[in-house]
């Protein structure tokens, strides 16, 4: 994927989790599986099946050691307790996959591996895509420290040089034309997933706006407004 599509992907999903952030809520299993796209091109989060509300995200603390090795934070592993900044760990990992299509702790006793983890971080022997350049990797460096005070929040998310240029009010109104629209026929389902070459999700699936999902209803028969007013 070319780093302008990539850009409006990776943008999407900040702002999904963003607003799950502002809810209290802590997403926890950020990956390429758990987004999809709906019908119109645009970003859904699904499966919040290790999501938790724990009210203000940035002062309080969970320890549950939940998620899924080599997209999880390395102080969730290592049970000390940890706040939104697990899921700011995540949106790294995923733009070193959306853009380079791989993730840097893909050998699995290392990516279940927290001082490891924390280890390469450390020493800077992050093993990232030769094709993350520029701004896309000093983004990537910044969000995967081990240190997660260290790491950027949203805010400074948006404000880094690998988004120059985008109008963050104009893509959370959806005003910003997605650079791939699905073509459906009436029978196949509304979503499919964010990675190429997968297969087209099942007509029942948790409706997600950015971010909130309450219950599971036949996509056909969703609503035009958001389950969650904006």
């Amino acid at each position: 994927m070319n780093e302008s599509d990539s850009r409006f992907y990776i943008a999407e999903i900040i702002l999904a989790v963003d607003q799950l952030h502002s809810m209290g809520i802590i997403y926890r299993d950020l990956k390429p599986e758990n987004i999809l796209l709906d019908k119109n091109g645009h970003v859904k989060l699904i499966d919040f099946g290790f999501a938790k509300m724990i009210g203000d995200v940035k002062t309080q603390r969970t320890f549950t050691n939940c998620g899924t090795p080599g997209y999880c934070a390395p102080e969730v592993m290592l049970d000390f307790g940890y706040n939104y900044k697990c899921d700011i760990w995540s949106i790294g990992i995923l733009i070193c996959e959306i853009m380079g299509g791989f993730t840097p702790f893909q050998n699995k006793h290392e990516a279940s591996n927290p001082r490891a983890i924390m280890e390469k971080c450390r020493t800077g022997k992050l093993n990232l895509p030769k094709n993350l350049t520029g701004n896309a990797r000093e983004l990537v460096k910044l969000l995967l420290t081990d240190d997660p005070v260290s790491r950027l929040d949203i805010d400074q998310i948006k404000q880094h040089k690998f988004f120059r240029g985008l109008d963050w009010t104009k893509l959370y109104k959806r005003q910003i034309q997605p650079p791939f629209v699905p073509e459906f026929k009436v029978e196949e389902a509304e979503m499919v997933d964010i990675i190429p070459g997968e297969q087209p999700t099942s007509l029942k699936l948790p409706m997600i706006d950015r971010g909130i999902s309450n219950n599971t209803v036949i996509l056909e028969n969703i609503p035009e407004d958001p389950i969650v007013p904006m």
